[in-house]
């Protein structure tokens, strides 16, 4: 694979390093994509990897995974397909989806069809002008079948107009976080996509025995309700083998799990804590770093203003502001289409190779 940057042919140490990077490509095996992220090596991702396809055994472990088990299969099985020797956990969330798009458009095709459409204002004004105003009957029925998922109108996206920001050059990678008033101040990384896995693991380290003694309790109640949820469907469940669950056993549960999404949430504000009170933290353990993070300061709406601001601040990946056909109104409307890592994973599960073709002699 060619080399894309200028290299000064006066400059011997340019050209040594160009022609080490000729080596290493040369090394890459046939089937591996190169993909180069609009990062540009920026965040977590490196500037340039390579990835082969999902292989069929790949697939079904997706097929049968769980909602909760998504990131971290994604995280694995990414892991397993990119050439090189990096961690996908690192990589900013944008980065796995764009990363993921590149997957799709190059092995399975450019279209991503029969998507839910979900309707806004102007699309109730449409029905409205359609059905006698807001007051009518017809209107209002129409907009409750929108509501409870009755009525699903569906749209496709052309991912040939779908496009990356342009990311520039040194792009903010950290957050200063200041109180002027109090004189209080931190500094905040960007998330990574694996924070969540991370804080998931420790969790359930110091939850191990607490969890045991709550699984019982936890199976029985979801047993539970899921009978009251067949009976209120017209179901007939066995009721007799279904178990109680006293007030006070489902008062302790909810309290446990408070707590330890209390925890958890904590931890998250801890693994992307870099430094509070000038101080750095960026290489204390996690353990050591939960402590400063529980300052009262750095509350819960901070950390979500913090989070807020990167979403809004940080213009990588893919540019979700499209020109689509709106299919209630039958017009071509500009939406914000949220790209979420089990969109691309969905489509990838359902989808077939592009580009192949059978033929027999």
């Amino acid at each position: 694979m060619a080399i894309k940057e200028k290299v000064d042919p006066n400059d011997v140490s340019a050209l040594v390093e160009a022609a080490d990077k000729v080596a290493e490509q040369n090394k890459v095996p046939p089937g591996y994509i190169e993909i180069r992220l609009s990062t540009k090596g920026q965040y977590g991702a490196p500037e340039v990897f390579h990835c082969r396809n999902f292989s069929t055994e790949d697939l079904v472990h997706l097929a049968v995974s769980e909602d909760a088990e998504v990131a971290q299969r994604t995280v694995e099985f990414l892991n397993k397909v990119i050439y090189e020797d990096i961690d996908v956990g690192n990589f900013h969330e944008k980065e796995v989806i764009e990363t993921l798009f590149i997957i799709y458009t190059t092995f399975y095709g450019h279209m991503l069809t029969d998507l839910v459409w979900q309707a806004d204002d102007k699309d109730k004004e449409y029905l409205a002008s359609q059905y006698g105003g807001t007051l009518s009957k017809e209107y209002q029925d129409r907009v409750q079948q929108l509501e409870d998922g009755r009525w699903k109108p569906r749209y496709d996206i052309d991912l040939h107009h779908v496009h990356t920001f342009k990311v520039p050059e040194n792009s903010p990678t950290q957050a200063i976080i200041k109180n002027e008033r109090t004189g209080f101040s931190c500094v905040y990384s960007w998330p990574r996509y694996g924070d969540v896995l991370k804080v998931k693991e420790y969790a359930e380290i110091i939850y191990k025995e607490e969890d045991r003694k709550y699984e019982a309790v936890a199976r029985n109640l979801q047993i539970y309700k899921e009978a009251q949820q067949k009976l209120m469907e017209g179901g007939s469940p066995n009721m007799k083998a279904v178990p109680i669950v006293s007030k006070d056993d489902e008062k302790r549960l909810r309290d446990y799990q408070e707590g330890k999404l209390n925890f958890m949430t904590t931890c998250l504000r801890a693994i992307q804590l870099k430094e509070i009170r000038g101080k750095n933290i960026s290489e204390l353990p996690l353990s050591e770093r939960i402590k400063y993070a529980q300052d009262p300061e750095l509350d819960f709406s901070t950390f979500k203003k913090i989070q807020e601001k990167f979403s809004e601040e940080l213009k990588i990946g893919i540019d979700e502001n499209l020109t689509l056909f709106d299919p209630i109104t039958e017009e071509m409307v500009t939406r914000k289409v949220s790209f979420r890592v089990v969109d691309f994973i969905q489509a990838i599960r359902d989808g077939e190779s592009d580009g192949i073709t059978v033929s027999f002699e």
